[in-house]
């Protein structure tokens, strides 16, 4: 029997990884054209632009586990295909059949969740608007996180992450008062009497960050591993993880060698993790004005050469609200987080009320974190993490140009940059405030967040 047939009665079984390669195997030695390899699934078609793969890359191809295979069309549904079946005519009616030129299976997260590579225009036009975003980008369903392709490399310890009774994680959508927060618990759980040796270390450190890893990825691979980090924001993490290896995750070994309690910060939905993260720790979870949030992430994408925004607030608004940018829907980490907001380790904050009444926000904290400061201590806290000194020791004046767009940082601020809220009002036009108002009401859920913003 002839490796076509041999894999097409593999069709309709659970595949392993290990029959996944064997069928996989049968098909692509079997004489087959070399522009015309294929891959094994028993799922839907899924589809790319058209590429070619050499041999060399076809062999790296198989041996990779199934999360990281790309490429190829499917034919293990092909039941009817035997040794005389002509194989380019059955590629030639699947691409007609679905209106694409090649096909491809979409890459498995740990939880069963997938990642789908965004169509060709929108990685062409990502490449334009963010040019200093490298790689491809996906978007992991059903969450709709928007990640690069390097996420592969970090999703399984990210979402494994073993969560501690005694951690406080920090849960946000990009620029919704997340760093501020950050501050706030850290200096109440670690620096209350104002007594700590350390506190102006560089907050990755003392707070890390659970994705920093996947969203540096790149830039790190540009620089000798030395060099990298020796950048302000990680120049203490050899310190605090002696072990620290390159080819890993190094937020994730930073966090993971903290003996202390952990204050931790994320930017990815409850899904992103294993399910039992909320019965196991406790949860902070910022919301801010989406019109507040998606102007600040358009100066964040500006600085930060990660990203290297350079196109309109027009752009950028219709990226928002079509939950392309890089952590995606400000919707669904908001919908996922108030499905739990009655678990007794979940805690609700706005940035509004906090920049109203921080005063009040902290009494609330010191309840939900059992920390029992004292109204001196909360005070004290206060003034530890006002927008003066927050400014002041503002994270990012320590990186070189490797990081920051510099003029972008002069003209127009650094990472901490107003602290104000209703920023947006008079600087959106109408069709941009429309476009908003109609993501606000069809993206959100709550009752509570509906009434704050709409």
């Amino acid at each position: 029997m002839s490796g076509h047939a041999q894999a097409a009665e593999l069709s309709g079984q659970e595949l392993t990884n290990e029959r996944y390669n064997e069928a996989a195997t049968l098909c692509v030695t079997d004489s087959l054209p070399s522009t015309s390899k294929v891959n094994i699934s028993t799922k839907n078609f899924h589809h790319l632009n058209n590429s070619t793969h050499s041999e060399q890359k076809r062999k790296e191809n198989i041996n990779q586990p199934s999360c990281l295979r790309t490429g190829w069309a499917d034919i293990a549904s092909l039941t009817a295909l035997n040794e005389t079946d002509n194989f380019e005519r059955v590629c030639s009616e699947l691409r007609k059949a679905d209106n694409d030129a090649q096909l491809i299976e979409l890459p498995k997260f740990s939880g069963g969740r997938i990642a789908e590579e965004l169509p060709a225009e929108q990685q062409e036009a990502y490449k334009k608007d963010f040019p200093g975003t490298l790689g491809k980008i996906f978007r992991i369903k059903p969450c709709g996180t928007i990640v690069t392709e390097a996420y592969k490399y970090f999703d399984e310890d990210i979402y494994n992450f073993k969560f501690r009774p005694d951690d406080v994680l920090v849960m946000t959508y990009p620029k919704c008062g997340t760093t501020w927060t950050q501050e706030i618990i850290w200096n109440m759980r670690n620096n209350p009497n104002l007594d700590h040796p350390n506190p102006h270390e560089p907050l990755f450190a003392r707070s890390p960050f659970l994705d920093l890893d996947f969203l540096m990825y790149e830039v790190m691979q540009k620089v000798p591993f030395d060099t990298f980090i020796a950048e302000g924001m990680l120049a203490s993490f050899k310190a605090r993880c002696p072990t620290l290896h390159p080819k890993k995750g190094l937020s994730i070994q930073v966090a993971e060698s903290q003996t202390e309690p952990r204050t931790l910060k994320t930017h990815l939905a409850f899904s992103s993790f294993k399910p039992g993260l909320i019965d196991t720790c406790k949860v902070v979870f910022v919301m801010r004005h989406p019109k507040d949030a998606v102007l600040s992430y358009q100066h964040h994408s500006r600085l930060i050469k990660s990203h290297g925004f350079v196109s309109t607030q027009d752009v950028f608004v219709k990226y928002f609200v079509e939950d392309l940018l890089m952590s995606g829907s400000y919707g669904n980490i908001v919908n996922e987080a108030m499905k739990v907001k009655s678990h007794p380790n979940m805690h609700l904050m706005y940035y509004e009320d906090m920049k109203a009444d921080i005063g009040a926000e902290l009494r609330r904290l010191n309840d939900f974190l059992g920390t029992k400061l004292t109204a001196k201590q909360l005070k004290n806290v206060e003034e530890q993490t006002s927008f003066n000194n927050m400014q002041k020791n503002d994270p990012l004046t320590t990186q070189s140009a490797n990081m920051i767009n510099e003029d972008v940082a002069k003209k127009d601020g650094g990472f901490i940059r107003n602290g104000l809220t209703g920023v947006w009002k008079g600087k959106m036009t109408q069709q941009q405030e429309e476009m908003m108002d109609k993501y606000i009401a069809q993206s959100f859920h709550d009752p509570e967040f509906k009434a704050r913003y709409q």
